[in-house]
């Protein structure tokens, strides 16, 4: 059962086995879990249920209704970068590009490394991956369901002789209409929504949106469910109080979300890590003009990804976003710019995400939002370099005319001795245009109790009865898109979960 703010409103009381703060990636795969072993689950999730045909194809509409903090969630360091994520039945999965990339084995023997936890293994998590790239519905991409515009980067790297393919994604039903980021109005993209959600209703999960969690519940060190309170999705006004008793609490509110509301309670930090060590995947790229029609709006948003040991932390993906958003990444702004308008249709875009060093940290604030601050380390502003350096150097062999980098003040480049004139070694940090993605670490798993905040079990070291499971869990950064992992990750923990 899904329960809609009108059945919240006026308040609600259940006593189940377990109960779960968020419905995305995590919470999704942990309902299942949980509830194909037998347990009674309740899902809290603050944001709303979206049917396909509720997608409104606007940027401004899209970030208001189902981004957190409205779009403008941020990270403040040495340098701004926007970090946004889902709200919603689905989290971030209704938002992202679908793009599915298995966890690869030298990243989780890393983390094997960095925290003694020995299930991060691919022999352990295989089999779960395995079962959510059937439940997702992974294919690899067809070039007219990417469209052009990825095509043409992946032209521009086999002339380079860079290895790269079409990229797998969750999206079995791609019809091309390339607002993956605004939510599928089609319905083909194989958010969790669609999938995890109505598998884990079936198996008697009930699922309640529209609900802000205030307050874990804990009796004698021991969670016994949470305190909520309903909200309308469209004036964000309290309503009636939502109270779950439950044997077993599971986290599952994001990266972000997690941190925040253990620290509101000064919950599981005897370690003083808890929001410490926030990783991201920094961006960059740039915007290429051709001299023949890509079309960039047709095709899915990111079709192609390539690796070169030019820049071996850096993992290149073609992209594209809609005109609202388009024209703001240009590096500067004036008469002649605005008239590319006219132009649109002859642009095309590829970026790079890099394996962050850097770490962060997630605060309260008093309203209730993510004071989020992160600097940018010399090392990770040098592998962004080298980065964009591959990037433009694709586009101009897919037979760009100009390229404009995100970077503030750095003129059109037309040929291979612009890359390195104009973007040499040395760019300052503050004048790279970045974008960060899948915030990952601010509550670490691990055998220390020092050095992280959750058991290998996903319990908490300080409470009994408290999970996470979300992507907060991960050691460092992974390096690669993480859904897939994600989701894994939370399956292998419910199983024991659901034996606790």
């Amino acid at each position: 059962m899904i329960r809609d703010f009108e059945e919240v409103r006026g308040g609600l009381r259940r006593k189940v086995d377990a109960v779960i703060v968020g419905a995305g990636a995590a919470g999704a795969a942990a309902a299942l879990g949980l509830a194909e072993k037998g347990l009674s689950v309740a899902v809290v999730e603050k944001g709303r249920r979206f049917h396909p045909h509720e997608f409104v194809a606007k940027f401004t509409v899209a970030t208001r209704r189902m981004y957190a903090e409205g779009g403008m969630r941020a990270m403040v360091g040495n340098v701004v970068i926007p970090l946004p994520g889902g709200e919603g039945l689905g989290g971030s999965t209704l938002i992202n590009s679908a793009i599915a990339f298995k966890p690869p084995a030298p990243a989780l023997a890393r983390w094997r490394r960095e925290s003694g936890v020995e299930w991060l293994h691919e022999d352990v998590l295989g089999r779960h991956v395995d079962r959510v790239w059937e439940t997702v519905g992974v294919t690899r991409m067809h070039p007219l369901q990417v469209g052009l515009n990825s095509v043409t980067v992946k032209r521009g790297a086999r002339r380079l002789g860079i290895q790269g393919e079409l990229m797998d994604r969750s999206a079995p039903g791609c019809v091309g209409c390339g607002v993956c980021h605004l939510g599928c109005p089609s319905g083909g993209k194989g958010s969790t929504d669609l999938n995890f959600v109505p598998l884990a209703e079936r198996a008697g999960a009930e699922f309640i949106t529209c609900c802000r969690v205030e307050r874990i519940v804990i009796r004698n060190n021991r969670a016994v469910g949470i305190e909520a309170r309903a909200v309308d999705p469209e004036t964000r006004e309290p309503a009636g109080r939502v109270i779950i008793e439950a044997d077993r609490v599971l986290l599952a509110g994001s990266t972000i979300g997690t941190a925040l509301l253990l620290l509101s309670q000064r919950l599981g930090n005897s370690s003083g890590q808890v929001g410490e060590n926030l990783h991201v995947h920094p961006a960059t790229g740039g915007i290429a003009r051709y001299p023949h029609e890509i079309l960039g709006w047709k095709g899915a948003p990111q079709g192609f990804w390539a690796a070169d040991e030019s820049a071996p932390e850096a993992v290149l993906e073609s992209a594209f976003y809609g005109p609202e958003a388009f024209f703001t990444l240009l590096p500067t702004i004036g008469r002649r710019e605005i008239g590319r308008v006219k132009e649109a249709r002859y642009f095309g875009m590829a970026g790079i995400m890099i394996r962050d060093v850097s770490s962060g940290t997630v605060r309260p604030t008093d309203d209730g939002r993510a004071d989020i601050h992160y600097d940018l380390v010399d090392v990770d502003r040098l592998n962004l370099i080298r980065g964009l350096r591959l990037s433009l150097r694709v586009m101009l062999a897919a037979g760009a005319i100009e390229i404009f980098p995100q970077v503030r003040g750095v003129a059109a480049i037309e040929s291979e001795e612009d890359i390195l004139r104009r973007l040499p070694d040395d760019v300052a940090v503050d004048r790279l245009g970045l974008y960060a993605s899948h915030p990952m670490g601010t509550c670490r798993i691990g055998t220390d109790p020092k050095r992280s905040v959750v058991r290998p079990d996903g319990r908490l070291h300080d409470v009994e009865s408290l999970y996470v499971v979300d992507g907060s869990l991960f050691p460092s950064a992974l390096g690669w898109n993480p859904s897939i992992t994600i989701m894994a990750m939370a399956l292998h923990l419910a199983e024991g979960i659901a034996r606790a």
